[in-house]
This record gives C-alpha cells, structure tokens and sequence, in this order.
C-alpha cells in the first residue's frame, strides 16, 4: 500500500512539473569541446523537394575558439569529413575529403581531393561551393573537366540553368580522337 501510494505521489509531481514548467524556455548548452557524429546523412530540401542529400563519414562541431574561426569557421557551421554529395536530379555526385556546412543558410563548401561526376564527365577542382539561395555550384579556382575524349581547364566554373556549365579564365580545350 505504501509503495503504490510512493509511487502515485511521484507520478502526480512529475506531470504538475511538466504541466507547470512547459512555457519555461530551454537553453541551449554550451559546447566547450568539439562534438562529432559519425556515418550521416543530411538532406536539405526546399519546398518538399529534395535538392541533395549527403553521406559523411563525420561531421564535427567544434568549440567557437580563435583557431576555428581562423580556419573558417562561422559559428553556424559544421565541419564535414569524406563527403558523397549526390544531385540526383542533375546526375551529379560530388566526393570531397573535407567542407563546411552552413546550418543556417544550407550552402555548403567542399575543399580537398573534390571530384564530381555527372554522366559522361568528371570535374577537379580544389573547392566547389554550392549556394543555396540560386539554387547554383560553383569553382573559383583552377578547374579541369574531362571525358572520354577532351579535356578543358579553366580559372572557374559555375553551373546554369538546364545543366549546363560556364568556364571562366584562361579556359584550354584539347580534343582526342
């Protein structure tokens, strides 16, 4: 009897406590260390359509502290490691070692050993950013896109509508046949 009576005691004080404490705001804790995940995939949509959706072997949120933001970090950015970042509706597939992710805006920045593939090609290039608001990605460094039988490189590059591509800057095309 005294146990039920415990038990039904505890009971009513945990829901007046949540009943009462509801409209209470919650405050965000205080990273001091970095955090990571490992294995996860993110998808950012717009609108109920899917524009990408990434795989990456670890995503780290590192402590606000003047190293980090020396080396980009804004505060509301994620840094990714091993990056798969597919464009399914463009047929494009980006793998990059390392980028960030920006949770408030939703571009991204790839940097390191970045290869995109689409259908019949593949681009190089050292950094590729896709930009969320115009929907766009692009290059802003050396950049080489080859197939089968050419081979263009460029200062820069930078998707357009109906998924074509602009090349800017010292642009060389070679031709095999």
């Amino acid at each position: 009897m005294k146990t039920i009576l415990i038990v039904s005691l505890f009971m009513v004080m945990s829901i007046l406590y949540i009943v009462l404490s509801k409209d209470e705001k919650v405050e965000m804790i205080k990273v001091e260390t970095d955090s990571t995940m490992e294995d996860v995939t993110i998808t950012l949509k717009k609108n109920a359509v899917t524009l990408w959706s990434a795989h990456v072997a670890k995503i780290t949120q590192p402590a606000k502290s003047a190293k980090s933001i020396e080396a980009g970090y804004n505060g509301g950015s994620i840094i990714l490691s091993e990056v798969q970042l597919n464009f399914k509706d463009k047929y494009l597939v980006l793998n990059a070692k390392n980028g960030f992710y920006d949770l408030d805006k939703g571009t991204i920045r790839l940097s390191d050993d970045i290869t995109a593939t689409f259908k019949n090609f593949k681009v190089t290039a050292n950094i590729i950013e896709w930009d969320n608001e115009n929907i766009i990605w692009r290059c802003r460094d050396n950049v080489k896109i080859f197939g089968e039988k050419f081979l263009i490189t460029g200062g820069s590059l930078c998707s357009l509508p109906d998924n074509k591509i602009r090349i800017d800057g010292n642009v060389k095309a070679s031709f095999f046949i």
